[in-house]
């Protein structure tokens, strides 16, 4: 199965990346870093997924953190190692939706 990534799209809300690759025929979408968090973002993806019958795939940096950062899971720097554990616990609990 061949995924395209909702980062080849250049846009700051990620439903607007997924509606293009929909609207062009692409159904496997892999949600991709390089967009910005907002409150619908979970609904407005939900909704898409149904209106045109889309499979997901998470990777990296999805959903947007509010605050940029860098992850990393072997840090010694709390703050780092905490931000980086929530920030992959985040994509799982959006793997459940």
């Amino acid at each position: 199965m061949i995924y395209v990534s909702s980062s080849s799209i250049n846009s700051k809300r990620i439903s607007d990346s997924v509606r293009h690759l929909a609207r062009h025929g692409i159904t496997n979408i892999e949600l991709s870093g390089g967009t910005e968090w907002y409150d619908e973002i979970i609904d407005d993806l939900l909704s898409l997924k149904k209106e045109y019958t889309l499979e997901y795939l998470i990777h990296n940096y999805f959903p947007p953190p509010t605050d940029a950062f860098t992850i990393n899971l072997g840090s010694p720097c709390l703050e780092t190692l905490s931000s980086s554990l929530s920030q992959c616990l985040s994509s799982l609990q959006l793997c459940k939706v």
